[in-house]
C-alpha cells in the first residue's frame, strides 16, 4: 500500500490478492469513509464557541437534533445556543480527549465520555456565575439528540479547582509530525497490512483525509487547522490499527502494536487539544 507522507512515499504492504471489497470491509469492521476527518462534537463546539452563532450551534448539532445543556446553575436543560449566550464571551476554550493512559488535571469527569470542552469565561462574572467560571462540557447521548453536562471546575472562591495547563501548539506540531513518522514506520515494521489487508485502503485514505470546510468557523487560523487535521489523521491511524488486537497472529504481536501505538495516540489527542486551545488574548 503506497503512502504519501511529505515527500516520501511509503509502502505498508506489497501484494494483496483476493482482498475483500470496500463495502465488505466497511460492513465487517464498521470503518466509515475517511475522505473527511471525523470531527468529534467537542471539537466542533470548541471551534465555534469563540464565535457563537446559530450556524455554529447547527453545525455542532448536525443531524442529531437540538442539543441542550444541563447546567447546575440553571433549572433543567437549556438549548445550546441560549446557554452559549448566557455563558458570555469565553476567555479560553479547548477540546480535550482525555484517556486513562494520558491523565491531565481536572479532566477526570470526562474520562468515560473520552471527550469534553474546557471553557473559561473572559469576564469576572456572567449571567451564570458571580465570578470567572471554568467548567467542562461533557457530551452525553440522549435519545436522538444530545445533552452537554456541565461540570464546574471552579471553587467557591472563584479559583479553578484543578487548572488545565496551556497546550503548546508549536511543541504539539513537532510531536505530531514525529509521531506520524513513527506510526508509519511501526505499521510497516509490524506488517499490519499483511495481518489485516482489508484495512489497507482505509489507512491510505486516512493519510490524506481533510476536515470538511463547511464544518469549520470562518477565519480559522490555517496553522490551527493544519495541526488539527494532522492530529486527527494520526489519531485515526492509531485507532484503526488498535481496533482489533484479535487480528494479530500472536499475543506478542498485539502487545508490540499496543506498546508502540498507544503513546502515539495520546500524542494525537494532545495535538487536537493544542489545535483547539483558543484564548481571548495572547498568553
Amino acid at each position: 500500500m503506497p503512502v504519501q507522507h511529505g515527500r516520501e512515499r511509503r509502502h505498508l504492504t506489497s501484494h494483496r490478492r483476493g482482498a475483500p471489497s470496500r463495502s465488505q470491509r466497511s460492513q465487517r469492521f464498521r470503518v466509515r469513509s475517511v475522505t473527511d476527518l471525523d470531527l468529534h462534537p467537542s471539537i466542533l463546539l470548541a471551534l465555534w464557541l469563540p464565535v457563537p452563532s446559530s450556524r455554529g450551534a447547527a453545525v455542532v448539532e448536525g443531524a442529531d437534533g437540538a442539543h441542550t445543556v444541563l447546567d447546575p446553575a440553571l433549572d433543567g436543560e437549556t438549548p445550546l445556543m441560549e446557554w452559549m449566550t448566557l455563558m458570555g464571551r469565553p476567555g479560553r476554550v479547548a477540546a480535550v480527549l482525555p484517556s486513562p493512559s494520558d491523565p491531565l488535571p481536572g479532566l477526570g469527569s470526562a474520562l468515560d465520555a473520552g471527550e469534553a470542552v474546557l471553557v473559561q469565561t473572559a469576564g469576572e462574572s456572567s449571567a451564570l456565575s458571580a465570578f470567572r467560571r471554568t467548567c467542562l462540557l461533557v457530551p452525553e447521548a440522549s435519545g436522538t439528540s444530545g445533552v452537554w453536562r456541565v461540570v464546574d471546575q471552579t471553587t467557591q472562591s472563584g479559583e479553578p479547582a484543578a487548572a488545565v495547563p496551556p497546550f503548546d501548539a508549536a511543541h504539539a506540531r513537532a510531536q505530531v509530525h514525529a509521531a506520524m513518522e513513527e506510526a508509519i514506520e511501526a505499521l510497516t515494521e509490524l506488517d499490519l497490512a499483511r495481518e489485516r489487508p482489508e484495512l489497507a485502503d482505509d489507512l491510505t485514505d486516512l493519510i490524506t483525509a481533510v476536515a470538511d470546510p463547511r464544518l469549520l468557523p470562518p477565519g480559522l487560523d490555517q496553522r490551527r487547522r493544519e495541526l488539527l487535521e494532522r492530529s486527527l489523521r494520526l489519531l485515526g491511524i492509531c485507532e484503526i490499527a488498535l481496533d482489533d488486537d484479535g487480528a494479530a497472529a500472536t499475543a506478542l504481536q498485539a502487545e508490540r502494536r499496543a506498546r508502540v501505538l498507544r503513546p502515539l495516540r495520546d500524542t494525537a489527542r494532545r495535538g487536537v487539544a493544542a489545535a483547539t486551545d483558543w484564548w481571548a488574548q495572547a498568553r
